[in-house]
């Protein structure tokens, strides 16, 4: 896993070793409720949505997390973590701010932006079944629409977000 393609800065982020995930260490998750997003990639755009967003997040102090490596996002999209689907970066928000806000609009400006070379990912679902079929998933509306019919951002909810 050495040649493996790491999406985050090493020193800014701290690996989850129980997750697909590595952590922002420079901002705290709010707390008891935060608003959620999920940022959706397709795997070959993931280096290029990574380097959009991640910088925007951290010049903000918005926590965050991103799947660790491009192994770990091909068992995200299509394998063994596949119940993670479309959750490339996922930002943690003071429940209090709207779901369309100052740095949401700005993220998605600047992916919309890129949109022309980067591909949106799988549309993420919600973990409200996830024992049973496909068949039986709700996935999470977009929060954003992108010319074209692309989505990048997803979810805006309110949540406990230790759960």
């Amino acid at each position: 896993m050495s040649s493996d393609i790491r999406y985050f800065v090493k020193g800014q982020y701290i690996v989850n070793p129980f997750t697909i995930y590595a952590d922002y260490i420079h901002a705290d998750c709010p707390e008891p409720l935060c608003r959620k997003y999920h940022i959706s990639s397709e795997i070959d755009s993931a280096q290029a949505i990574a380097e959009i967003a991640l910088p925007y997040l951290m010049s903000r102090d918005i926590y965050h997390k991103v799947v660790q490596n491009k192994t770990f996002l091909i068992q995200q999209t299509t394998g063994i973590h596949r119940a993670q689907r479309g959750k490339f970066i996922t930002v943690y928000m003071d429940a209090a701010v709207a779901v369309h806000n100052p740095v949401m609009n700005g993220l998605f400006h600047q992916l919309v932006t890129a949109a022309g070379w980067i591909k949106e990912g799988p549309r993420p679902m919600l973990r409200l079944n996830d024992n049973g079929p496909d068949a039986t998933l709700i996935l999470e509306e977009p929060v954003y629409n992108a010319p074209h019919g692309r989505r990048f951002i997803y979810g805006g909810f309110e949540c406990d977000p230790t759960t």
